[in-house]
């Protein structure tokens, strides 16, 4: 099959596609919440034998470790963290030792509530 995206013949045609940057890879993560999180450490645990050779070898990628990426759409760590309220299931299966008392932010749920919105924007500050 051509690949439109560099084949010059196809410029300005009604049927070529708008050329991409395009990454192969062997596992793709989406969101990187409390479960990715999780998934990942576990994950980064058994990518390497006792003797520090990759464990798993790529597919897209022949003669590589296996490749791996995580996709956040947030506009930084600090902004819209996926999985904010959770039972961290992820998190503590891969933490076992993980002492809560050293996460600032843990805290148990006391109440919780479902706020519907509209379509259009929503000030969350006059909802304070």
């Amino acid at each position: 099959m051509a690949n439109m995206e560099s084949d010059p013949s196809q410029a300005g045609s009604a049927s070529a596609v708008c050329a991409r940057p395009r990454m192969d890879v062997d596992i793709v993560c989406v969101g990187f919440g409390p479960a990715t999180a999780g998934f990942l450490t576990t994950l980064s645990r058994h990518l390497l034998k006792p003797d520090g050779s990759p464990a798993f070898g790529s597919r897209v990628a022949p003669g590589l470790p296996l490749q791996v990426v995580c996709y956040e759409r947030a506009d930084d760590i600090s902004f819209g963290v996926s999985g904010l309220v959770t039972r961290a299931r992820a998190l503590r299966a891969s933490f076992p030792e993980l002492d809560r008392a050293g996460i600032p932010m843990a805290a148990p749920v006391k109440t919780t509530a479902m706020l519907p919105t509209t379509v259009g924007s929503f000030d969350m500050m006059s909802q304070v």
